[in-house]
């Protein structure tokens, strides 16, 4: 019987869609008649060649993912005459990147016409983004023959909710003067309310604010996605919309300052085969057990994607490390909107019986003072309980004394969630993982890594996909909160050692 060889067929194909359809120079000076008739849509896959590459990085903990783009300076060949792809691409125009490491199932499938959705030979898509930056490099070798390449750099749509900025003065958009206390809701309709859960202001800025520019500047024949869709997961807590109000700077940073993003939530965009989604969801950080700590917090059944399985031979390169250095055992959090219109201080303050188990964790063997020295993880949270109706002051006694109440509840969730999240931190693996490419593997998601049936979880927090004609496709994955270790002192020695399971599984194989 004749081996079973595995046969791996790495594919990518790169779109360009003109967005700057440009008829005129500066307003007045019209272009040539050649200019003017480009085509809207350009198929830059054949551009690739040797010297060529596609990359991609995206992170769940970065307002905007990247990719950039290495073609042979071939022309263009339109209807009227070649040109250079450094002639036709301009910042702001669309680019679509799909990749697929193996080779498309063909089996029971049928090729659609014009690449559809269902189309097995099209490979998934990993990132749509704007161009930032177009470079034709030119050099001429010593041996006297000429290299020129045209590289093409740019971010994802994440570079919307940078480039859009909030600045509350005169004149800033033009014909609209933003004077009030209510600048967003005069500006775009956002907020007209003294507090808002933090899942509806997350939809309020995407319907009124990103969106709206989108379809602004995206023409309607387009075939990428001229909205935003919102994946929001996070239900409860609410924000101060009067402070908000008076925020400046751009609205990613307005979304993640007043959301807890960071210590609590997550907030990032996720490319799907249906659109661009706004992922804004709780950590999906889990315990020892695997247990999603949310859950354990708010006593819920949130739930998230399974891992996906990385075989040993799959893995090319793994560098995994362990370290003190994010041990703590002395957790506070503050609200600091509420320290001038409550007692919130001295109640906290005045933490005692369960609640002071929260705050000191002298004992606990992960993180012991006794060997680790006392150390502090102090954070804030900008958002209120799902209770708390107003941030301001001048409540009466019953009001104020409720309120109080609901944001000690409040802060303790938080404190609660933050200690769970970070008490076993010494022995969690973070690092670096470079497999084989896989397409599958985004931001966000959980892997399993199986080497020799040691099944280890790790968290990926960032994804760069490299693809380089002729040499291969390889994903680097930047993880954390990895079970390595905690998989290693379960296992037993002799037949269970989790040496001998690594040496019988071992990496590339």
């Amino acid at each position: 019987m004749s081996p079973t060889v595995k046969v791996y067929q790495p594919g990518v194909r790169v779109t360009l869609f003109k967005t700057v359809r440009r008829a005129f120079l500066d307003g007045t000076n019209p272009v040539s008649m050649r200019f003017s008739d480009q085509d809207e849509v350009i198929d830059l896959t054949p551009f690739l060649g040797e010297g060529s590459g596609v990359r991609t990085s995206k992170s769940v903990r970065e307002p905007a993912g990247g990719f950039s783009l290495t073609f042979a300076d071939k022309p263009v060949k339109g209807t009227s005459s070649f040109e250079s792809l450094f002639g036709i691409i301009e910042p702001m125009d669309l680019i679509e990147i799909r990749m697929r490491h193996d080779p498309p199932d063909l089996i029971g499938n049928v090729i659609s016409a014009g690449g559809s959705d269902k189309d097995p030979t099209r490979p998934t898509i990993v990132m749509r983004g704007f161009v930032s930056e177009v470079v034709r490099d030119e050099i001429m070798a010593a041996d006297g023959k000429p290299t020129r390449a045209i590289v093409v750099n740019g971010q994802d749509y994440g570079k919307i909710w940078q480039q859009l900025q909030i600045r509350l003065l005169p004149g800033y958009v033009i014909g609209e003067d933003l004077l009030s206390s209510f600048r967003l809701f005069e500006r775009f309709g956002v907020g007209f309310k003294t507090v808002m859960p933090a899942n509806e202001f997350i939809a309020e800025v995407i319907d009124k604010i990103i969106n709206p520019y989108l379809a602004g500047f995206i023409p309607e024949d387009a075939l990428l996605p001229r909205a935003v869709i919102p994946d929001i997961q996070v239900t409860h807590g609410v924000t101060s919309i009067a402070g908000i109000q008076s925020q400046q700077g751009t609205v990613y940073e307005l979304m993640r300052m007043f959301t807890d993003v960071g210590a609590w939530n997550e907030l990032y965009l996720e490319d799907r085969e249906d659109g661009v989604h706004c992922v804004f969801r709780p950590n999906p950080a889990k315990d020892l057990d695997g247990e999603l700590i949310y859950n354990k917090v708010h006593n819920e059944d949130w739930s998230i994607p399974k891992p996906i399985i990385v075989p040993a031979k799959d893995i090319v390169q793994s560098r995994l490390s362990r370290s003190d250095a994010n041990v703590a055992n002395y957790y506070w959090v503050r609200a600091p909107r509420f320290e001038l219109v409550s007692d919130i201080d001295a109640r906290l303050f005045a933490i005692q019986g369960n609640d002071r188990d929260n705050v000191l964790l002298e004992n606990y063997q992960n993180s012991a003072v006794s060997l680790y020295g006392l150390r502090m993880m102090d954070t804030q949270t900008e958002m209120g309980g799902d209770a708390v109706t107003t941030f301001n002051s001048g409540q009466d006694k019953q009001d104020q004394q409720k309120r109080n109440n609901d944001m000690a509840d409040w802060i303790g969730l938080r404190r609660r969630a933050l200690v769970e999240q970070n008490k076993d931190n010494v022995l969690l693996e973070r690092g670096m993982l470079r497999v084989r490419g896989n397409e599958n593997i985004r931001a966000g998601s959980y892997i399993m890594t199986d080497r020799g049936g040691m099944m280890a979880e790790y968290y990926v927090a960032q994804v760069d996909h490299e693809y380089i004609p002729f040499q291969g496709f390889f994903s680097t994955l930047t993880v954390d909160r990895g079970m390595g270790f905690v998989e290693r002192v379960r296992r037993e020695g002799g037949a269970s050692s989790p040496y001998l399971a690594e040496l019988y599984g071992g990496m590339g194989g």
